[in-house]
């Protein structure tokens, strides 16, 4: 109905993560990358997903962004970020840059 992608199952666990911002200059490529920060610092992902790829494909893994929800946010911005979040996380399994064990499940 809402044509919001389906994410592959993902089992590995990370051991070790580093914010998106972080791994951008970093060096320690052993750890997965993650999107618990303030939307604006990974909005630029969503604009330009072909930069930043080849740097995330140098980490063990990625869990997917997660734009954030707001109760007090209009229905449609709220499934705007759904599909957001869901969309790029899709995109960068198909192209080798994404694992995800937090949407392993839609929630």
């Amino acid at each position: 109905m809402l044509e919001i992608p389906c994410l592959k199952l993902e089992t590995q666990k990370p051991n070790k993560v580093i914010s998106f911002t972080k791994a951008l200059r970093s060096t320690e490529y052993d750890a997965w990358v993650h999107f618990y920060e303030d939307d604006a610092n990974f909005e630029r992902l969503w604009n330009k997903p072909r930069v930043y790829l080849p740097i995330l494909k140098k980490f063990k893994g990625v869990i997917s962004p997660d734009f954030s929800v707001y109760r007090d946010m209009p229905l449609v911005m709220q499934y705007w970020n759904i599909y957001r979040s869901r969309a790029i996380a899709h995109w960068l399994q198909e192209n080798g840059g994404g694992r995800d064990p937090k949407h392993s499940l839609w929630r």
